[in-house]
């Protein structure tokens, strides 16, 4: 039977290689099964070949370069630009920066999509409804919400100001993108909300498939709704809150859209993360790209490790239990 499904496919990709590609049919069918495979593969290689693989040894190259953006010479300077970041300030405030980010807005995202998800797991009328309307964050374009919330913060015309100003729940307009005590928490917030419904989704997927026996034996055992959420709920949601919290840290990690559009990184550099300094330094003033490129490298390495530790903690987990 997998013989002649193999025999079907093979003969199916033949017939569209030969028609599209121009490859001779005497060719195609001489070669082995083996070969063929491959030959199917070679597309997927070469594409993760051109986006990936080249890129990033480009991208470690001109690390180790002092490169001319306009097209002039490149002289090679070893690791001097990765000396100059590991003793720049301003880069390590940075990374401080991209912590603080990505801990915080993680963190609320997880407690308030687990909580959402908990909710729209339950049976009620209009249940469809709010599922829609909780993923409409998630769906906004994120240049769009950047700048609907960047003009609704506005201190002089923004409507948040007005509101809170005509309740007289403050004196005068409040600054919140401009306050250096208001700025990284405004961006949290913001994130926040765009973003928790992605947790949303993964765990109520995982709620879905969560057999109603393990309940319902719980509850005849006198189990109250909480300790049913610590000992069923909770070890069932492992697996995907493992991932979740891996690709939401990586992905907060290299936020720079919507930090960029709300804030451009200020005020004084109080949200200037990774990725918005190596966008300052290697497109705008002084064009220091190799030191950009170096700041990739660098925030790849980090990534990595921590993607690395990561799953080592998780393995020893499971290990445990």
């Amino acid at each position: 039977m997998e013989k002649h499904r193999l025999i079907d496919v093979r003969s199916g990709w033949t017939s569209v290689m030969v028609r599209m590609a121009k490859i001779p049919l005497d060719w195609l069918e001489s070669i082995s099964d083996r070969m063929f495979g491959i030959l199917l593969l070679l597309p997927a290689v070469l594409m993760v070949a051109v986006l990936f693989v080249y890129p990033l040894l480009f991208t470690i190259i001109g690390s180790l370069q002092d490169k001319d953006p306009f097209g002039g010479s490149s002289p090679f300077v070893g690791l001097e630009n990765y000396r100059h970041l590991l003793s720049d300030p301003e880069a390590w405030n940075a990374f401080k920066n991209g912590l603080v980010y990505a801990a915080i807005s993680i963190s609320l995202q997880v407690l308030i999509g687990v909580g959402v998800a908990l909710l729209l797991k339950r049976e009620f009328r209009g249940n469809l409804f709010a599922r829609i309307i909780i993923m409409l964050p998630f769906v906004t374009a994120p240049i769009g919400a950047s700048l609907v919330w960047k003009w609704l913060l506005n201190p002089i015309l923004g409507l948040v100001n007005y509101l809170l100003t005509t309740l007289n729940l403050i004196g005068h307009p409040i600054a919140f993108l401009g306050d250096p005590g208001l700025a990284m928490a405004t961006v949290v917030g913001i994130s926040v909300w765009k973003l928790f419904p992605f947790v949303t989704i993964c765990v109520l997927a995982r709620l879905e498939t969560i057999p109603a026996e393990l309940y319902d034996a719980a509850k005849v055992d006198g189990a109250s709704p909480v300790s049913s959420f610590f000992y069923i709920t909770l070890p069932q949601l492992r697996g995907v809150l493992f991932i979740v919290l891996l690709l939401r840290f990586i992905w907060m990690f290299n936020s720079f859209e919507m930090i960029w559009l709300l804030t451009e990184g200020g005020p004084i550099k109080i949200t200037t993360t990774l990725p918005i300094l190596i966008y300052q330094k290697a497109l705008t003033g002084t064009f220091e790209v190799s030191l950009g490129m170096a700041n990739a490298i660098i925030m790849l390495m980090f990534l990595l490790i921590v993607a690395t530790i990561y799953f080592r903690f998780y393995k020893i987990e499971e290990e445990i239990a």
